[in-house]
Formats: structure tokens, sequence, C-alpha cells
């Protein structure tokens, strides 16, 4: 009878110790899968903060191009209308030094 439950308790023993180690395998398997799980969520989220700022940067870049696009632009008119008030400057002079020429020549 002792022979037989100690058989019985060591069968159910190494019954709970095989259990035991089951449970830790499955736990550390999904402790792996945890892990790896994470991982992953965290490189997707990495990718697409740097697509995001990609398309940022180049958004950015198209943004400040326009801008000098538009002050050349700018630039340029005002550079006309300067050219243009010194013309008609040169004209306007030309004209008043040939009518103060008449003048002169009148009261000589």
């Amino acid at each position: 009878k002792t022979n037989k439950s100690t058989k019985a308790f060591t069968n159910k023993t190494d019954n709970n110790q095989s259990q035991i180690n089951d449970m830790q395998h499955v736990l550390g398997q999904y402790f792996t899968e945890i892990e790896g799980g994470c991982n992953n969520a965290k490189q997707q989220i990495d990718q697409k903060f740097q697509e995001i700022i990609t398309a940022l940067t180049t958004k950015q870049k198209q943004l400040h191009q326009r801008i000098d696009e538009w002050k050349l632009n700018q630039l340029e008119n005002v550079n006309k209308e300067i050219s243009n008030i010194i013309q008609y400057k040169e004209q306007s002079e030309s004209k008043d030094n040939d009518d103060g020429d008449e003048d002169d020549t009148k009261y000589d």
C-alpha cells in the first residue's frame, strides 16, 4: 500500500511538474509575442512618423520655393518700375534742359 501511494504521489507530482513546465513554456512564448508585438508596433509608428516628416519637409521646400519665386517676381517688378522712373526722369531733365536752353537764348 505504501508503495502504491508513493507511486501515485510520484505520478501526481510528475504530472504537476509537467503542467507547470507547460505553463511556463506557454507564458514564455506569450512574453516573446508581447515583446515582438510591441517592437513591431513601435517600428510601424516610427515608419509612419518618418513618412509624415518626409512629406512635411517636401511641402516646406515647395513653399520656400514658391516664396522665393514670388520674391524674384516682385523684385523684378520693382526694378522695372525704378527703370521706368529713371527713364522718365532722364527724359524730363532732357526736356527741361532743351527748354532751358531755348529760354536762355531768348533772354540773351
